[in-house]
Protein backbone atom coordinates (compact mmCIF):
# COMPACT_ATOMS: atom_id res chain seq x y z
CA UNK A 1 0.00 0.00 0.00
CA UNK A 2 1.28 3.43 -0.96
CA UNK A 3 1.04 6.43 1.53
CA UNK A 4 -1.85 8.34 -0.51
CA UNK A 5 -4.29 5.15 0.19
CA UNK A 6 -3.07 4.68 3.65
CA UNK A 7 -3.82 8.37 3.94
CA UNK A 8 -7.13 7.77 2.74
CA UNK A 9 -7.82 4.74 4.58
CA UNK A 10 -7.29 6.83 7.94
CA UNK A 11 -9.34 9.51 7.10
CA UNK A 12 -12.05 7.57 6.42
CA UNK A 13 -11.97 5.81 9.91
CA UNK A 14 -11.25 8.71 11.58
CA UNK A 15 -13.29 11.59 10.27
CA UNK A 16 -16.59 10.68 12.34
CA UNK A 17 -14.74 10.08 15.02
CA UNK A 18 -13.13 13.43 15.12
CA UNK A 19 -16.49 15.02 13.77
CA UNK A 20 -18.51 13.63 16.76
CA UNK A 21 -15.63 14.72 19.47
CA UNK A 22 -15.81 18.35 18.28
CA UNK A 23 -19.43 18.54 18.71
CA UNK A 24 -19.15 17.33 22.12
CA UNK A 25 -16.72 19.77 22.95
CA UNK A 26 -18.93 22.49 21.53
CA UNK A 27 -21.65 21.53 23.41
CA UNK A 28 -20.20 20.59 26.89
CA UNK A 29 -18.66 24.61 26.03
CA UNK A 30 -22.12 26.14 25.17
CA UNK A 31 -23.79 24.30 27.92
CA UNK A 32 -20.91 25.05 30.82
CA UNK A 33 -20.84 28.84 29.96
CA UNK A 34 -24.45 29.14 29.44
CA UNK A 35 -25.04 28.16 32.66
CA UNK A 36 -22.16 30.71 34.21
CA UNK A 37 -23.65 33.67 32.56
CA UNK A 38 -25.98 36.01 34.36
CA UNK A 39 -29.44 35.48 32.74
CA UNK A 40 -30.49 38.77 31.55
CA UNK A 41 -34.53 38.92 31.52
CA UNK A 42 -35.78 37.65 27.90
CA UNK A 43 -37.99 40.16 25.76
CA UNK A 44 -40.79 37.96 25.94
CA UNK A 45 -40.73 38.43 29.46
CA UNK A 46 -44.01 40.47 30.35
CA UNK A 47 -42.93 43.48 32.99
CA UNK A 48 -44.22 42.65 36.27
CA UNK A 49 -46.21 46.52 36.12
CA UNK A 50 -48.30 45.00 33.00
CA UNK A 51 -49.00 41.80 34.79
CA UNK A 52 -50.09 43.39 38.38
CA UNK A 53 -51.60 45.91 36.15
CA UNK A 54 -53.76 43.12 34.13
CA UNK A 55 -54.64 41.06 36.80
CA UNK A 56 -56.00 43.76 38.49
CA UNK A 57 -58.04 44.98 35.18
CA UNK A 58 -59.14 41.57 34.86
CA UNK A 59 -60.51 41.16 38.01
CA UNK A 60 -62.60 44.23 37.73
CA UNK A 61 -63.86 43.12 34.76
CA UNK A 62 -65.55 39.77 35.98
CA UNK A 63 -68.83 39.69 37.06
CA UNK A 64 -68.47 36.61 39.63
CA UNK A 65 -67.65 38.53 43.25
CA UNK A 66 -64.25 37.29 44.64
CA UNK A 67 -64.28 36.36 48.31
CA UNK A 68 -62.49 38.94 50.83
CA UNK A 69 -59.59 36.72 52.14
CA UNK A 70 -58.75 35.75 49.30
CA UNK A 71 -58.84 39.23 47.20
CA UNK A 72 -56.45 40.16 50.35
CA UNK A 73 -53.64 37.77 49.70
CA UNK A 74 -54.01 39.03 46.33
CA UNK A 75 -53.40 42.72 47.55
CA UNK A 76 -50.65 41.88 49.94
CA UNK A 77 -49.16 39.85 47.22
CA UNK A 78 -48.72 42.61 44.71
CA UNK A 79 -47.62 44.58 47.23
CA UNK A 80 -44.82 42.70 48.16
CA UNK A 81 -43.84 43.02 44.56
CA UNK A 82 -44.14 46.11 44.09
CA UNK A 83 -41.86 46.62 47.26
CA UNK A 84 -39.59 44.40 45.83
CA UNK A 85 -40.09 41.66 48.76
CA UNK A 86 -40.13 38.26 45.98
CA UNK A 87 -39.87 35.42 48.68
CA UNK A 88 -43.19 37.14 50.30
CA UNK A 89 -44.73 37.66 47.28
CA UNK A 90 -43.76 34.23 45.72
CA UNK A 91 -45.45 32.49 49.17
CA UNK A 92 -48.31 34.99 49.47
CA UNK A 93 -49.12 34.08 45.23
CA UNK A 94 -48.92 30.48 46.58
CA UNK A 95 -51.31 30.83 49.52
CA UNK A 96 -53.76 32.92 47.08
CA UNK A 97 -53.71 30.06 44.44
CA UNK A 98 -54.20 27.52 46.95
CA UNK A 99 -56.96 29.95 48.22
CA UNK A 100 -58.70 30.09 44.75
CA UNK A 101 -58.07 26.40 44.14
CA UNK A 102 -60.28 25.36 47.61
CA UNK A 103 -63.29 28.30 47.10
CA UNK A 104 -66.48 27.97 45.88
CA UNK A 105 -65.66 30.39 42.50
CA UNK A 106 -66.71 28.38 39.07
CA UNK A 107 -64.35 26.43 37.68
CA UNK A 108 -64.00 29.44 34.86
CA UNK A 109 -63.69 32.20 37.48
CA UNK A 110 -60.55 30.14 39.14
CA UNK A 111 -58.89 29.09 36.12
CA UNK A 112 -59.12 32.98 34.91
CA UNK A 113 -57.62 34.41 37.96
CA UNK A 114 -54.86 31.62 38.72
CA UNK A 115 -54.12 32.39 34.68
CA UNK A 116 -53.28 35.85 35.77
CA UNK A 117 -51.40 35.39 39.01
CA UNK A 118 -49.39 32.40 37.87
CA UNK A 119 -47.00 34.49 35.75
CA UNK A 120 -46.60 36.74 38.47
CA UNK A 121 -45.96 34.01 40.98
CA UNK A 122 -43.25 31.82 38.93
CA UNK A 123 -41.78 35.49 38.26
CA UNK A 124 -41.20 36.34 41.71
CA UNK A 125 -39.89 32.80 42.64
CA UNK A 126 -37.50 32.74 39.63
CA UNK A 127 -35.82 35.77 40.77
CA UNK A 128 -35.43 34.35 44.18
CA UNK A 129 -34.12 31.02 43.10
CA UNK A 130 -31.96 32.74 40.63
CA UNK A 131 -30.75 34.99 44.13
CA UNK A 132 -30.44 31.99 46.02
CA UNK A 133 -28.32 30.30 43.27
CA UNK A 134 -25.85 33.15 43.15
CA UNK A 135 -25.89 33.21 47.26
CA UNK A 136 -25.16 29.37 47.28
CA UNK A 137 -21.76 29.74 44.40
CA UNK A 138 -20.80 32.87 46.73
CA UNK A 139 -20.64 30.51 49.49
CA UNK A 140 -19.08 27.73 47.92
CA UNK A 141 -16.31 30.21 46.85
CA UNK A 142 -15.40 31.55 49.69
CA UNK A 143 -15.73 28.15 51.48
CA UNK A 144 -12.56 27.86 48.53
CA UNK A 145 -11.16 31.11 49.89
CA UNK A 146 -11.59 32.89 46.24
CA UNK A 147 -13.37 35.86 48.34
CA UNK A 148 -13.09 38.24 45.46
CA UNK A 149 -15.42 35.90 43.39
CA UNK A 150 -17.70 34.96 46.31
CA UNK A 151 -18.01 38.83 46.44
CA UNK A 152 -18.88 39.38 42.53
CA UNK A 153 -21.87 36.01 43.20
CA UNK A 154 -23.08 38.30 46.12
CA UNK A 155 -23.14 41.43 44.51
CA UNK A 156 -25.04 39.60 41.40
CA UNK A 157 -27.82 37.76 43.84
CA UNK A 158 -28.72 41.33 45.35
CA UNK A 159 -28.46 43.03 41.36
CA UNK A 160 -31.21 40.74 41.24
CA UNK A 161 -33.31 40.40 44.64
CA UNK A 162 -31.96 43.74 46.64
CA UNK A 163 -33.50 42.86 49.66
CA UNK A 164 -32.29 39.04 49.75
CA UNK A 165 -31.08 38.93 53.29
CA UNK A 166 -28.63 36.22 53.56
CA UNK A 167 -26.87 37.72 50.13
CA UNK A 168 -26.48 41.18 52.39
CA UNK A 169 -25.35 39.34 55.51
CA UNK A 170 -22.63 37.16 53.56
CA UNK A 171 -21.84 40.49 51.69
CA UNK A 172 -20.98 42.59 54.87
CA UNK A 173 -18.86 39.59 56.16
CA UNK A 174 -17.20 38.89 53.08
CA UNK A 175 -16.54 42.91 52.53
CA UNK A 176 -15.29 43.14 56.20
CA UNK A 177 -13.45 39.97 56.42
CA UNK A 178 -11.50 41.69 53.39
CA UNK A 179 -10.91 44.78 55.07
CA UNK A 180 -9.24 42.74 57.60
CA UNK A 181 -6.35 41.68 55.39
Amino acid sequence: MNNRSLYKRYLKLHTPLIFILLIVLLISYLLFFSSCRKREPSSETVSQKQIVEETQAAEAETEEEIPQNIQSLIDEADSYFKEGEYSLAAKTYRDAILAIQDSDLSKEKKEEIVSYLNPIYEHAKEIVDTARMHHGNAMQLQYEKRFEEAIEELKLALEIYPKYQPAIDALETLEALKDLK
